[in-house]
């Protein structure tokens, strides 16, 4: 469990092997964050190929190496303390000129606590005041799951009503002391999530719930799969009135309501600092297959799609015997296509989360 010092501590060599993975993913998937490659297969080779170039280096040293250490564990209770940063943004496709509208929620800082009991825990997210300048919004945020050594399903819950225009000097209009607000937009939706981690040495339980502890530094290929059900509600138009010419089509479209499908291959390392410390990187990008339902000036309408998905979690952690913390950065981007805009939801957060061991 404790072999050489190349394996419980990285080595100027797994530096270098892991700053080599990033460079690879960086410079492969550059164009594809961007997003404005139209061909479908291109699409695929610059959205699927940075995830499995990323993992390729971590198999060059050997299939069985890492080793976990199980920690005693059949009851713990977590808290934590999240800074959200969750937008909207309605771009259109064609003409690149267009300001963008942008719309957020009122919620930025939360409280949250979870129960976990033999890997299931369940978690619930409080949002804390908000200045009142950028509205009220009702705010759910639900966490159910499971995670296992190579295997996690997780199933979501996130509902925002009432968000404010976080743009308006760029649309146009003058500048303001208050933000204009759509008590009318709601955005909800609830996912269920799985990751799967190929690598026999590699635990993610160690990096994310922390029910085991990592003892060497090792890396992963990790797949991940996702059900999402997405419902976007308004009572007028989601275009300001001084854009509307820029978008034909998306102007008279409403109660939007999604289904997505994705497959996402990445990989995840885990870098081991000490007996207690560590640090993991995790990155998953992909498409996936998307059907749409809404209705567009009265008239029902379906369509279907490939949105890019993209996802990316950071920890650090320490993992003692009976205590144990972590601070987790998380990054998500999701899309809707329509003929002539692009819908993109950007999630993103820092969680610092402190647990202790009952039992």
């Amino acid at each position: 469990m404790y072999p050489v010092q190349n394996a419980l501590y990285p080595t100027g060599s797994d530096m270098k092997k892991t700053i080599h993975v990033f460079t690879i993913f960086f410079k492969t998937s550059g164009s594809s964050m961007i997003g404005n490659i139209r061909p479908v297969m291109y699409r695929l080779l610059f959205s699927f190929f940075p995830g499995l170039l990323f993992s390729l280096p971590l198999y060059s040293q050997g299939k069985h190496i890492g080793s976990v250490e199980k920690i005693p564990n059949t009851l713990s209770v977590t808290t934590w303390y999240i800074n959200r940063h969750s937008f909207l943004r309605i771009s259109a496709r064609e003409n690149k000129t267009v300001p963008s509208v942008i719309y957020a929620p009122n919620v930025r800082g939360g409280l949250g606590g979870a129960v976990s009991y033999k890997g299931l825990s369940l978690g619930y997210t409080f949002k804390l005041p908000q200045n009142e300048r950028y509205g009220n919004t009702q705010f759910t945020d639900i966490f159910l799951g499971y995670q296992g050594r190579h295997i996690g399903f997780s199933f979501f819950y996130l509902r925002y009503r009432s968000l404010y225009l976080k743009n308006p000097e760029e649309i146009g209009y003058p500048d303001m002391p208050d933000r204009p607000l759509r008590p009318d937009i709601g955005v909800s939706g609830f996912a269920l999530q799985s990751d799967y981690a190929f690598r026999k040495g590699f635990s993610v339980k160690a990096a994310f719930a922390q029910t085991e502890r990592q003892r060497e530094s090792t890396g992963s290929f990790v797949l991940m799969f996702s059900e999402r059900f997405t419902s976007l509600k308004n009572d007028s138009s989601f275009i300001p009135y001084i854009l509307t010419s820029f978008f034909d089509q998306t102007h008279a479209i409403a109660d939007i309501r999604l289904n997505t499908l994705s497959v996402a291959p990445g990989a995840a390392y885990t870098l081991v600092l000490s007996h207690d410390w560590s640090i993991t990187t995790m990155l998953n990008t992909g498409w996936g297959f998307q059907m749409k339902f809404y209705r567009q000036e009265g008239t029902k309408r379906f369509g279907a799609g490939l949105p890019f998905f993209i996802r990316s979690k950071s920890a650090i952690g320490y993992n003692g015997e009976k205590l144990f913390c972590r601070l987790v950065y998380y990054l998500e981007r999701n899309n809707i296509l329509f003929r002539d805009s692009r819908f993109a939801f950007f999630s993103s957060s820092l969680q610092f989360s402190i647990g202790y061991r009952i039992l």
